[in-house]
């Protein structure tokens, strides 16, 4: 004699339906068998001819890296040719890159008067030495002359006779306005080449 089944446990509801369908003449109902899942195909093997490739995360094949352009520094090319030509510059004459009229007989020299001027009072600039051989003592300037005009244009200090001077060339003629004393006079001078031995 079977042990009577408590209603709660749960253990009736399949025994009633397995008795009701043994009487019907009917085997109960097998739960369908799980399908076996299929089986991963097998990868094929990497040629070992073949070079792997970069891909990225989601398997795309990367882009090729492009290589930056070359970058030249220009600065040091340019520092570089500027030497280069001096030392050549230099290596074929550095005279005459220095002092390009010693070089050259027939270029022009700059202009020399041979006065050495001062102020005796503001406005007044006078000849306090003539150079010996000069132009200017050539042509009758003498020390103690005060020189009023150089090229038409009044003269306030020394300075304004040597900027005249200095725009003009050795050959040139300047002229100049004085007084010797008070003896006006007006001279034009014709300007010889200058040297080291001349002076100013």
């Amino acid at each position: 004699m079977t042990t009577p089944k408590h209603l709660w446990s749960g253990d009736w509801e399949e025994e009633s339906e397995a008795a009701a369908a043994r009487r019907r003449g009917m085997a109960p109902l097998a739960e369908p068998e799980a399908e076996p899942e299929p089986e991963a195909a097998p990868q094929p093997a990497a040629s070992p001819a073949s070079p792997p490739r970069d891909t990225d995360r989601v398997g795309a094949v990367q882009a090729p890296r492009v290589r930056e352009p070359l970058q030249i520094p220009w600065r040091a090319v340019g520092i570089a040719a500027a030497t280069a030509v001096v030392i050549l510059a230099l290596a074929l004459g550095g005279e005459a890159l220095l002092d390009p009229a010693s070089s050259h007989p027939g270029a022009a020299k700059p202009g020399w008067l041979g006065l050495k001027l001062g102020v005796l009072q503001r406005g007044t600039v006078v000849v306090t030495e003539v150079r010996p051989g000069s132009p200017a003592g050539a042509a009758g300037v003498r020390g103690g002359d005060v020189i009023s005009e150089v090229q038409s244009r009044p003269v306030a200090a020394p300075i304004d006779v040597t900027l005249a001077v200095d725009a003009l060339q050795a050959g040139d003629t300047l002229e100049l306005v004085g007084r010797h004393g008070s003896h006006p006079y007006t001279v034009r001078v014709r300007l010889a080449a200058r040297d080291a031995k001349s002076g100013p």
